[in-house]
């Protein structure tokens, strides 16, 4: 058993020493060492029969120091445990004093989270009250239709509401085209493109085999204007037809009639603008958390979170520029912030989740995906996600206590200031 201590150097930096029995290091490095002469082949020695003395003076310090990196990664485990440590990151090892028949020791620092006193008084936020209104249950059913609806191809002009197949080389503000900007097969559907109405408005009218020059006035980053340029070559347009909204229509999406289907609609969408009222006033109470208390967080940790993300943008082929690095930057570090300081409040005021808790999540989970309970437990236990579901459960406690002890004022929102949901 390794004998281990502790020393903070700062707010997320400990230094850890390490001691181990050397007797247990001497026969790890015996046994390498006999097993290293199994297959060396020396000159005038035969296959493993080369004295273990020569092996020692030609392998010696190679094996050493083999066998040190594998005790160490041992050894520190358990002296990370004793010590009750959790490493944000891999250790830096420092030094290594190895005297045979007597010690062996190694020091190593880590970065841990920092150990906070939060103060959480004088909170104030607003809490909004959404209601939803029948044209929110309208425009969801109206995408649910667009899900469903029939199309065909028409010979005549488009229209809103039509998709267009289209070919679109970018070009400048002159019409010249700029070379490796050219994509063949675009649908879309004019009115809802996602490019602009100005954009669906100049290709109104278009017909099969069709070319048009579109022009767009936007503004950089910087706010000054800027002249965007396609060339489009339509390939075919096609009309859209809707299924009718009637009983028919609600059975086939799985609702008794019409009536069932606006009031299971209705629901869920209150259910999700809560949702939405909810993160807008934790928003605001995490802003007031960060602004009264300091939380000092490693560069590096930043950075290996950073780079994690910024690979995953260039495999779905997004840009990468300083602006974007800056804006992810500081979201990273503020959810690295927020998690310390809600996990801080859970250490502070005894806020825990027990096994029952965790359980009965899991245990639901297992019904909705018709999966036996103790396949579903045994999964979850072996990749983490049943600490992952402990550590929402407590989280959630955790922001109903910051809610019961700030100063909440409810305001009722209007219709016209609700946010209009619709289907992903």
């Amino acid at each position: 058993m390794v004998t281990a201590h502790v020393r903070e150097i700062d707010s997320i930096r400990r230094e850890i020493e390490v001691e181990a029995p050397v007797e247990e290091v001497e026969r790890e490095l015996e046994r390498a060492y006999r097993e290293y002469q199994k297959d060396a082949q020396l000159p005038g020695f035969r296959k493993g029969k080369a004295p273990l003395s020569l092996i020692k003076a030609r392998f010696g310090q190679a094996i050493q120091e083999e066998v040190f990196n594998r005790l160490i990664q041992r050894f520190y485990k358990e002296a990370r445990e004793q010590l009750g440590i959790e490493p944000l990151s891999q250790a830096k090892l420092q030094r290594v004093d190895y005297k045979p028949g007597e010690r062996f020791r190694f020091t190593a620092t880590v970065d841990v989270q920092p150990k906070l006193e939060v103060n959480y008084s004088g909170l104030r936020a607003t809490r909004r009250l959404f209601r939803v209104s029948e044209e929110h249950v309208d425009r969801w059913i109206d995408e649910m239709r667009e899900r469903h609806a029939q199309v065909r191809t028409v010979a005549r002009e488009a229209r809103f509401g039509d998709l267009v197949r289209m070919d679109v080389q970018r070009t400048d503000a002159s019409g010249l085209p700029i070379v490796g900007h050219r994509q063949e097969g675009v649908l879309i559907e004019l009115g809802r493109s996602g490019v602009g109405e100005d954009f669906d408005e100049q290709l109104v009218g278009a017909r099969r085999g069709e070319e048009r020059q579109v022009f767009l006035e936007r503004r950089d980053r910087s706010g000054n204007p800027v002249t965007l340029g396609y060339r489009v070559s339509v390939k075919e347009v096609y009309e859209k037809t809707l299924p009718e909204l009637d009983d028919d229509f609600a059975r086939d999406e799985g609702y008794e009639d019409l009536e069932d289907m606006r009031s299971a609609v209705r629901e869920y969408l209150q259910r999700k603008l809560d949702e939405l009222s909810t993160r807008e006033l934790r928003t605001e109470l995490m802003n007031q958390l960060l602004d009264k208390n300091d939380v000092p967080v490693p560069d590096h940790l930043v950075d290996r979170y950073m780079e994690a993300l910024l690979e995953d943008m260039r495999r779905r082929g997004e840009e990468v520029d300083e602006d974007a690095r800056r804006e992810h930057r500081a979201r990273i570090l503020r959810e690295i912030k927020a998690k310390w300081i809600l996990r801080s409040i859970a250490e502070q005021e005894g806020i825990s989740a027990s096994d029952d808790e965790v359980e009965d999540i899991v245990r639901m989970m297992a019904r909705s995906e018709g999966k036996p309970f103790e396949k579903l437990e045994r999964e979850y236990k072996e990749d983490g996600r049943w600490e992952r579901i402990r550590d929402e459960v407590i989280e959630e406690k955790v922001w109903e206590f910051l809610e019961s002890k700030a100063q909440i004022e409810e305001l009722p929102v209007g219709p016209d200031h609700t946010p209009i949901l619709v289907p992903a």
